[in-house]
């Protein structure tokens, strides 16, 4: 029975809560967002900035959330968003500016009002010093009451609570702690606004870290006797290859977010990782196939970058990137370890294999039951090729039922939780979404690696140092602005939480922090249901049973029914003379292809007898050409050589016989001129016309005319060396 104050950490805890469940922690992670963006002062990556974060506040923000945030406050006007970087936009630069300027300013006020009072009741006093000391204390104050801070400053009542002043006074002499007394007074006074702002920001830094992540003190006060709290998460195939890096999804960093997060738990959280054997059988099965689809290619560098570009699945090009760099890669080397010693290759990351033999899930009643109901939805409702197949979907209840058996009867409360199952696939979240709308159940079974790292987020301390820097007067003044509306309300609601449970006798302390802790996890993961929801409505295929339940739920009165079977069998009516007159025009296309039927016929017929005209035209042609060279080359020379042979002949004899001794000879070699001439001629023709060219009589007699060309060359030369010398022998006198 609770006969005392809540202890700090149910406070923390009851902080924790309503501030998530109210939206004061996604409001706020908004402004920090915006704040980070003024300091980078340029375009950034989503990386750059959660790395900014991490580095200011020691806080790790998913990405999924921070993406979430950066999307609100583009549709706000606050942030542009160039070529997937982000920037605050010009005129929400210009007023946080302002804003900061202003904490700057009332920050400065507090400590001028402070040391000139310090100084003036506590002279005897380094007033900068007490200022100090001041700070850490009310730090120090504002990190233990909480809320509880803003319920005292309102009532005037902070500068007189022993809870928190003495520890300070205490370090003073009995004089100066009247003067410090004064100097407080002054400094909370209703009407030192910029002191009221500051301690108010320093409020608001204190919510920040307490909606963000529990500190270590409160996850031990909710464990109570617990020595080791321990979640067990079953891994689905896809997220499966999204941790061994083997093909390209949306949901690929939130997976490795996951084994990120396992990897740093501490000693009093353990997250293990789980395998079915079915699952390992459906991994191989698909990497097999993998194998066949690219084992024949030729995988030159080349080749491979030609790939990357292809219509492929990612699993075939993580193959081709890495025979990109590596030239002359195989498939069957780049997956054999996958395939051959995929469980040591699990065993290595620290996923093991869970017991749920296929020999005994696969021949489950419930199990097949399941199997044929999504196998006759996706019948219904998808296309043939977006259709899982049988084994698919049997993974897939196999993989739910394995979790459900491994869950208590009782899975209405989060905190006992053990078994998840987590995936990228969408279906396979809907199909667990479906079973527990038939059951009944409030808990979902399979989740999204971005919801499933919000759930365990809570289980994981935020860093010592968060508290720290978050009241550093640089970081104060730059992440959290003046404290408003919003900021009032949710306090007051922190307030009303832990006044309801001090003024409870029912429950024990412990009773409550189970209680607060179920709410805080119900929060988390109806947060993820409702980011859920906006997949769906981007994933049209995955809808169909939703807007069917939509229409049922809505209903249809009877009127609507009428009213539209008389719009349908006007429609049909339409449909029907829309049908003749299709018909009419049938015919009509149809007497019209006839006529171009008959009209390509006589085309080709046309075309044909064109062909055989130039065809035979070519022959002609050819049987021309041949002629004309006959008559040119052989049969007018012969003709010349006959005729130019006896006129010499007779010419010579009758008036020549006496200086010409061999008169038949001599007619015979002048009648050869014509015919070598011919012959020297003979090429020319040939080469000008394709017709002689393969002619062998036509190529005959141009080769024994360049050959008689040679040596007419050669015995001009011979004739003309033999004048020279005749010549040079006249003149020189030379016998």
């Amino acid at each position: 029975m609770i006969t005392k104050p809540l202890s700090a950490e149910t406070v923390s805890l009851i902080h924790h809560v309503e501030l998530n469940e109210s939206g004061w922690w996604k409001k706020a992670l908004g402004q920090v967002v915006q704040s980070a963006l003024w300091q980078l002062s340029k375009p950034v990556s989503l990386g750059e900035l959660q790395l900014k974060l991490r580095d200011d506040l020691c806080t790790n923000v998913v990405e999924e959330l921070l993406l979430a945030q950066l999307d609100t406050l583009s549709s706000q006007g606050a942030v542009s968003v160039i070529a997937k970087k982000y920037k605050l936009t010009e005129a929400k630069r210009a007023e946080l500016a302002a804003a900061r300027e202003i904490a700057i300013k009332e920050a400065e006020t507090c400590q001028e009002v402070f040391v000139v009072n310090c100084t003036k009741f506590c002279p005897k006093l380094n007033a900068e010093q007490v200022y100090g000391e001041f700070t850490k204390c009310l730090q120090r104050t504002v990190q233990v009451s909480g809320a509880n801070l803003f319920h005292l400053l309102v009532d005037g009542q902070l500068e007189r609570d022993v809870d928190w002043l003495d520890p300070f006074l205490a370090k003073y002499s009995q004089t100066c702690q009247e003067g410090l007394r004064h100097t407080l007074s002054i400094f909370f006074a209703p009407a030192n606004e910029a002191c009221r702002s500051h301690v108010l920001r320093l409020m608001r830094a204190h919510f920040f870290a307490e909606a963000s992540q529990l500190n270590a003190t409160t996850l031990k006060a909710i464990e109570g006797q617990r020595k080791k709290r321990t979640v067990k998460v079953v891994l689905d195939t896809n997220f499966l290859f999204s941790i061994l890096k083997l093909h390209d999804n949306p949901g690929d960093d939130s997976a490795l977010s996951l084994v990120e997060i396992t990897e740093r738990t501490g000693k009093n959280f353990e997250i293990v990782l789980y395998v079915l054997p079915s699952t390992l059988d459906e991994a191989q099965r698909v990497l097999t196939s993998q194998i066949r689809m690219v084992e024949r290619i030729r995988t030159s560098r080349a080749m491979s970058r030609s790939a990357l570009t292809q219509p492929l699945p990612s699993i075939a090009k993580k193959f081709f990137d890495a025979a990109s760099k590596t030239p002359g890669l195989s498939a069957e080397v780049f997956f054999r370890p996958y395939v051959e010693d995929m469980r040591s290759v699990l065993e290595g990351k620290g996923i093991k294999i869970l017991d749920a033999s296929p020999a005994r899930y696969n021949v489950r009643q419930d199990v097949i039951d399941d199997v044929l109901t999504e196998m006759s939805r996706e019948e219904a409702e998808l296309p043939e090729d977006k259709r899982k197949g049988y084994e698919t979907l049997l993974h897939d209840s196999v993989l739910w039922h394995a979790v459900k058996d491994r869950r208590s009867e009782n899975d209405h409360s989060p905190f006992d939780v053990e078994y998840w199952a987590v995936t990228i696939d969408w279906r396979l979240i809907n199909f667990d979404r479906q079973k527990r709308s038939v059951k009944g159940s409030g808990l979902p079974l399979v989740l999204h690696p971005s919801s499933l790292i919000q759930l365990l987020q809570f289980w994981i301390p935020r860093s010592a140092e968060l508290d720290v820097v978050l009241v550093d007067s640089l970081r104060l003044s730059l992440y959290f602005q003046s404290f408003d509306a919003e900021d009032e309300k949710v306090t007051v609601k922190i307030l009303e939480s832990i006044s309801r449970f001090e003024d409870v006798g029912d429950f024990t302390e412990t009773t409550i922090n189970v209680l607060l802790t179920n709410q805080a996890l119900r929060t988390r993961l109806k947060s993820a249901s409702a980011s859920n929801e906006e997949v769906f409505e981007l994933v049209k295929e995955e809808l169909i049973a939703l807007h069917n339940t939509a229409v049922h739920d809505l209903g249809v009165v009877s009127e609507d029914l009428k009213a539209a079977g008389y719009k349908l069998e006007e429609e049909k009516q339409n449909r029907l003379a829309v049908a003749r007159d299709l018909e009419t025009v049938s015919g009509n296309l149809n007497g019209v292809s006839s006529e171009l039927e008959s009209e390509r016929r006589i085309r080709l017929a046309t075309e044909t007898q064109l062909n055989e005209t130039m065809t035979t035209e070519g022959q002609i042609r050819k049987s021309y050409d041949r002629l004309v060279y006959i008559l040119k080359v052989i049969v007018c020379p012969s003709v010349l050589f006959a005729i130019v042979s006896v006129t010499a002949y007779v010419l010579i004899v009758k008036y020549w016989s006496n200086s010409i001794s061999l008169p038949s000879i001599t007619a015979i070699g002048l009648g050869v001129i014509p015919v070598i001439a011919a012959m020297l001629w003979s090429p020319r023709l040939t080469h000008a016309n394709q017709n002689l060219v393969t002619w062998r009589p036509a190529s005959l007699i141009s080769s024994l005319g360049r050959r008689t060309a040679t040596l007419f060359t050669v015995a001009i030369g011979a004739i003309f060396s033999g004048a020279v010398w005749d010549f040079c022998k006249y003149v020189f006198d030379i016998h």
